[in-house]
């Protein structure tokens, strides 16, 4: 377990992936945003583009759902196990651990979807970036050893 799991790595990339895709829609939305209109007054361009921007962000948040779900039984039975694996534990806590990051701010990360006037946050991406480094590497236990699994 102390090298870490860089073979998780493209799985964080594709979640980082994911999440630019809607910071790229949100950018495009804020483009077509006409300042001096209330928002049931702004033009097609800015409906489509809200349209867009709100169904890859609630799709992001069904597909991180979706992959806890497929977590949570390998971690019940993990759990169960008479002597549990601990590299096998925290392979399944890298990839849940900022997937429910992910669905524990959806509401303050969704203001920026709700609020055209207010740019995007970057917790979102800094969450996986963070995630995604740590993947390669070593497992410290809260006094700084390297863990054996």
């Amino acid at each position: 377990m102390g090298t870490g799991f860089p073979d998780l790595k493209p799985w964080a990339d594709a979640w980082l992936d994911r999440i630019g895709a809607v910071f790229h829609l949100a950018r495009r939305r804020r483009q077509a945003w006409q300042p001096g209109l209330p928002l049931d007054g702004q033009d097609a361009t800015f409906r489509s583009r809200q349209e867009q921007l709100q169904a890859a962000f609630d799709g992001l948040f069904q597909t991180a759902r979706e992959e806890l779900l497929e977590l949570r039984v390998p971690w019940i039975l993990e759990l169960n196990r008479p002597h549990p694996h601990g590299g096998e534990l925290a392979r399944l806590e890298a990839r849940s651990a900022p997937l429910l990051s992910l669905l524990e701010h959806r509401e303050g990360l969704g203001v920026s979807c709700a609020t055209p006037e207010r740019r995007s946050t970057t917790t979102l991406a800094n969450a996986f970036c963070e995630a995604r480094s740590s993947l390669a590497t070593p497992v410290s236990d809260r006094a700084g050893r390297k863990q054996r699994a």
